[in-house]
């Protein structure tokens, strides 16, 4: 793998997580990588907020073709209420929240129509 990305709840187990996994990446590859052909994955903790946060502006920049190095809205983040937050996640992922919605009916309907069938 060339990334691997910690989630956990706090910044201080996040900075913790991301030291240990370093160190273990680091001694699995001492001694065995003397052509220095192995590069370390990119080792990312977060928070289990900062990793939505981070997928939903990445998701954000892909669809509305943002340049990756844009720092909106995770280097400029403030502390949003439930509205702000639920606004920002419509808006950047209405398409599959709808798909997801259909699809979700479907299968209820589905299972209601066998629940009523003799015999289940």
């Amino acid at each position: 793998h060339t990334h691997i990305t910690y989630v956990t709840f706090s910044r201080a187990a996040a900075d913790d997580g991301k030291r240990r996994i370093s160190e273990t990446l680091l001694q699995a590859l001492d001694g065995r990588d003397q052509d220095h052909s192995h590069t370390l994955p990119l080792v990312e903790a977060r928070t289990l907020h900062s990793c939505a946060m981070k997928l939903l502006d990445d998701k954000r920049k892909e669809e509305r073709e943002i340049d990756s190095m844009d720092p909106e809205p995770e280097q400029n983040s403030r502390i949003w209420d439930e509205g702000q937050l639920e606004k920002f996640i419509q808006s950047t992922c209405e398409g599959e929240i709808n798909e997801f919605m259909v699809d979700a009916r479907n299968e209820i309907d589905k299972r209601m129509a066998n629940s009523t069938k003799p015999g289940t």
